[in-house]
């Protein structure tokens, strides 16, 4: 166990997205998965695909993650026209999709749209999902907006 109280060995083992990669829209407006991400994400062969409006981009969780962070949500009741109102526009924003046997997912047009996700696509791990962003949004926020890798460091205490 570290001071946290983190057992940083099964932390380790869970895995998580790191990195980044440039890929492309293929002609059928598909994306290849990186491959060592695929294997983080599992059998399940599942992704949940959520807009990051305030940003710009497409986050992509895994089907586990995303459970875990809607389950509250799954079990308001249907009386909760509030928090009913809130599960609507989650979902008619968002897509679980499955790739195919080449590590391919398509993206709905409306969440391309959003994204502005029309040809090249930067892939960036944030550790527990993945986020996908237009090559030039990504460029102008990490000039505009994104701390320094120092900063995020000390911010974090790590």
């Amino acid at each position: 166990m570290s001071e946290s109280g983190t057992d940083m060995n099964n932390l380790i083992v869970k895995g998580c997205f790191t990195c980044d990669f440039k890929h492309s829209l293929d002609p059928k407006k598909r994306l290849t998965i990186p491959s060592e991400w695929r294997e983080y994400i599992g059998e399940s062969k599942e992704v949940f695909i959520l807009p990051n409006t305030k940003l710009g981009c497409l986050r992509v969780f895994t089907g586990k993650e995303m459970d875990a962070r809607l389950s509250a949500l799954l079990k308001v009741k249907l009386s909760d026209s509030r928090a009913n109102n809130y599960a609507r526009v989650i979902a008619e924003n968002s897509q679980k999709t499955k790739w195919d046997s080449q590590g391919r997912i398509r993206i709905k047009d409306k969440l391309l749209n959003l994204a502005d996700l029309d040809n090249d696509v930067i892939f960036v791990g944030t550790l527990n999902c993945f986020e996908l962003w237009n090559p030039k949004a990504l460029a102008k926020f990490r000039e505009e907006e994104a701390p320094s890798l120092d900063e995020a460091l000390e911010e974090l205490g790590i």
